[in-house]
């Protein structure tokens, strides 16, 4: 039902998505086997930081086009359903976080990266990383 809304073409990253979760594991496995290395310095914390945070970055843009969609889906559910607006805004936002799924998972699992990305640079210098990069 909700993906008959005329008007709507939304490009298709499958592949990209892909690629991009296969980063987040590899550098998932990287830091569990060398935790010790990506960790002991900042210019190695720093480094392996930006890389997380660019592929969370791209995943960030490719889902641009889904953030764009919004007004349109608002406009098109509150159109279909003028006589239920609680519906209208049912249907409105389970669609909106439908698109946006495959992009919030990767995204939270580079978040869950960085969080433990930091938790292992304190966990070996008692201290918080340095956030000045």
């Amino acid at each position: 039902m909700y993906d008959t809304i005329p008007g709507i073409d939304l490009p298709d990253h499958t592949k990209e998505l892909d690629q991009a979760e296969s980063l987040i594991e590899k550098y998932k496995t990287e830091l569990k086997e060398y935790r010790p290395t990506i960790v002991q310095d900042n210019k190695s914390y720093s480094n392996f930081h930006h890389k997380i945070v660019q592929v969370l970055e791209y995943i960030g843009d490719l889902s641009i086009p889904a953030f764009n969609l919004s007004n349109t889906l608002e406009t098109e559910y509150f159109k279909r359903h003028k006589h239920s607006p609680e519906l209208a805004r049912k249907m409105w936002t389970q669609h909106y976080h439908r698109v946006h799924k495959p992009y919030n998972v990767l995204k939270n699992r580079c978040f869950t990266l960085l969080d433990k990305l930091e938790e292992e640079y304190f966990r070996l210098h008692n201290v918080l990383p340095p956030s000045d990069f």
